[in-house]
């Protein structure tokens, strides 16, 4: 078998092999701007996900959060403190969870006289 040819086709060249050619010209260019392509879908990456970052960061910058600071009382729960305080139109749970989060609770188990940072929406 052999493992080079001389041969030369005496037609002219088809569609088909410009077609072929295309696709060989197109794969060439390709794997030459390989690594530009990568590196332009890099940077396009990574500005979407800064932008997103960014966008998450100043979704909630309208609302201030300001803290009020109470005693806690004989008989009073976390789930009590939290209806009386909590704004309005805001669920009971994401209030109460706010409080734990702020104050570090692990648990809703509050101490008569503890002091605790409730969240105060402006």
């Amino acid at each position: 078998m052999l493992k080079y040819s001389t041969y030369h086709s005496i037609h002219s060249r088809t569609d088909e092999s410009t077609n072929n050619n295309l696709g060989e010209t197109i794969h060439i260019i390709m794997k030459k701007n390989k690594q530009r392509l990568i590196r332009l879908i890099l940077i396009a990456s990574i500005l979407l996900l800064s932008l997103t970052g960014f966008m998450t960061v100043f979704a909630d910058a309208g609302q201030e959060v300001a803290y009020e600071k109470i005693v806690v009382e004989p008989g009073d729960t976390l789930w009590a403190i939290g209806t009386e305080h909590k704004p309005e139109g805001m669920d009971i749970r994401d209030y109460v969870n706010q409080i734990q989060h702020i104050n570090g609770l692990s648990s809703s188990h509050i101490q008569t006289g503890q002091l605790l940072n409730l969240p105060y929406f402006d």
